[in-house]
């Protein structure tokens, strides 16, 4: 039995959602203690619970302690049985994050899955749907073929948004004991290597709102807020406005930019006393800021990253080495042992073969 500290590191979530993921992934039950200590309300919060019993439908996986606001949780873990599941948070809790605990294992399973999860796709403190679809995904195609179909935004409070996922492994994982898995694994795949940023060619992005907001033109002026900043430095830019029919009232901004080998990604959620020019300069500025760090995968990308760094090896190169960094590589490890080490002097962070 593993045990876990859940108050390590920055004490969130993301302990208990990666550990699921490799719970599953390695069969290794664990049990962790003190859930979200250092948060106002500790212990679990509705998408953790949904995580589980996501995990319960896509396995045979039972788990103690599995309540809102429990302190504390035993999770034992089953083989996975593939099949198409639909999760409902049932409030605005974040769609990606519900992702974090169950995509990876779904990535090596025998057959074909789809996901459809019902929540918020665009909820503060948490990965935006198209930060998830346009930046984290492109470096994860190489373990499944994944796609993503947004097919209703969901903001705070009502949430209620939908996205679907579907994915195709390449690569089955079998009875083999974890480690033999990982040998055969890294004989089809390349280790990760991003720590060369290449240059900034172009820069995309989607200004999103409710349909509500649409008659004051928020996502226009967000888009061209943004627009004028980042114009300062690059010539390609393209920016896409969208109006949604939404339950809550909300707007938001998500860039990005795309070689070869670099994605970088920066987000920008509205609020009440946010103006929309101030929401497209703040998330201009967050771009920016990656770019010339010279980040190959910006610093919220790299710690949804940790995970399969660990699978495929390799190095990254982000622009700061953040708690949630730490926090992650500290659950991966607990399941497959000693295999990072970070370059804190450059912000790269290995993960030896």
């Amino acid at each position: 039995m593993i045990e876990l500290d859940g108050s390590y590191g920055e004490g969130g979530g993301a302990l208990i959602r990666v550990a699921l993921a490799f719970s599953v992934f390695t069969q290794q039950p664990f049990r962790i203690k003190d859930i979200r200590k250092n948060r106002p309300e500790p212990g679990l919060k509705s998408q953790h619970v949904h995580c589980i019993k996501a995990l319960q439908k896509l396995s045979g996986c039972r788990a103690e302690g599995a309540e809102l606001g429990s302190t504390e949780l035993t999770f034992h873990p089953a083989p996975l049985k593939p099949s198409s599941i639909t999760i409902n948070i049932g409030t605005a809790g974040s769609t990606t994050l519900v992702l974090q605990a169950i995509l990876l294992p779904c990535l090596f399973s025998h057959k074909p899955i789809t996901l459809t999860i019902k929540g918020g796709t665009d909820a503060k403190w948490a990965t935006p749907i198209d930060h998830f679809r346009y930046v984290l995904l492109q470096h994860l195609q190489k373990f499944a073929e994944i796609k993503v179909k947004l097919n209703k935004r969901g903001y705070y409070p009502k949430g209620n948004g939908e996205i679907e996922i579907s994915i195709k492994p390449k690569l089955a994982l079998g009875d083999e004991h974890i480690d033999v898995f990982l040998q055969k694994l890294r004989k089809h795949i390349e280790p990760y290597a991003l720590t060369k940023q290449e240059e900034t060619e172009k820069i995309s992005g989607i200004s999103h709102s409710s349909a509500d907001l649409e008659k004051n033109h928020v996502a226009e002026r967000i888009a061209q807020a943004t627009h004028q900043l980042l114009a300062k430095h690059f010539e390609n830019i393209s920016i896409k406005k969208e109006y949604n029919d939404t339950d809550s009232t909300g707007c938001g901004i998500t860039l990005w930019t795309a070689t070869e080998n670099t994605f970088l990604g920066a987000d920008v959620l509205g609020e009440k006393a946010l103006r929309a020019e101030d929401i497209g300069k703040k998330a201009a500025k967050k771009l920016l800021d990656e770019i010339q760090s010279g980040a190959v995968v910006d610093a919220h990308t790299a710690d949804s990253l940790i995970p399969f760094l660990a699978l495929a090896g390799g190095s990254m190169k982000t622009s700061t080495i953040t708690p949630h960094i730490e926090t992650n590589i500290y659950a991966v490890e607990a399941f497959l042992g000693k295999k990072f080490s970070i370059d804190r002097a450059a912000n790269t962070i290995t993960c030896s073969q």
